[in-house]
């Protein structure tokens, strides 16, 4: 802040911390017989068979790299946004060991209001959470009601002023929500049950996408094909003040 006519000095950024990448490299494969090949090639559609098998080492890819964008640690493989090496520190404490069930509406709220507002407003701020956390808020009800009976303080798609959605479907207090395979639900120490932030700033580098590669003549004595399939991969939190967490 400078007065009218006031000289400008230089300034230069300064970072606290650099960030490296290191492409991971994962490796599956499998062996096919070369009766396979041919009986799937010369039966029914072209390369049915092979198709099958190639969307199956895809996907064994795919969930392998999943696996590893939420729970890496950072040591030795990729930074997942729910490892204990995310750097994540603005968290919502259920208590030590606690189980996710415990988790509260007041939780919920004070994990999204820990994320500074100007990350809450990013279209892609949202929720990553378990299907067992999910079915945890799902139970969540309000205090006895005048007709004496519980209700569900959660109901999507509904406009129910007493819900944490408020008319918008697929929302937990009106953030959207990912629900992942490999968000932690084990209970223990320090084990993060959900993550909401902007996930503009979860990174994942890719080096050349899935590559394949096929050696027929290692196996040739048993006239079988080994087909290897291979990414190179990394993620990193690159902000982790755009990330809150809940922690048991």
């Amino acid at each position: 802040l400078v007065t009218e006519g006031s000289s400008v000095s230089d300034s230069d950024p300064t970072f606290s911390s650099a960030i490296s990448v290191v492409p991971y490299k994962l490796v599956t494969r499998t062996t096919l017989s070369q009766e396979f090949i041919e009986d799937a090639i010369g039966q029914g559609d072209p390369g049915t068979g092979l198709q099958y098998v190639a969307d199956r080492l895809a996907t064994s890819m795919g969930l392998k790299q999943e696996e590893y964008y939420t729970a890496g640690t950072g040591s030795s493989q990729p930074q997942g946004i729910c490892g204990t090496g995310s750097g994540i520190s603005q968290s919502t404490d259920l208590g030590s060991g606690a189980a996710l069930t415990t988790v509260t509406a007041d939780n919920l709220i004070d994990t999204v209001h820990l994320v500074p507002v100007q990350y809450r407003n990013s279209p892609r701020f949202r929720w990553l959470i378990s299907d067992a956390f999910l079915r945890a808020v799902r139970k969540l009800k309000n205090a006895v009601t005048t007709s004496g009976a519980t209700e569900y303080i959660w109901s999507p798609g509904t406009a129910n002023a007493n819900s944490l959605v408020g008319g918008a479907p697929a929302t937990i207090y009106g953030v959207p929500y990912s629900v992942g395979q490999y968000v932690p639900t084990t209970t223990g120490n320090g084990t993060t049950y959900a993550v909401v932030g902007d996930f503009s700033y979860f990174e994942i580098f890719d080096r050349t996408g899935i590559t394949s590669m096929t050696d027929p003549y290692s196996a040739m004595s048993t006239m079988q094909t080994n087909l290897y399939v291979y990414s190179r991969t990394d993620s990193k939190v690159m902000l982790a003040a755009a990330f809150a967490n809940i922690i048991g």
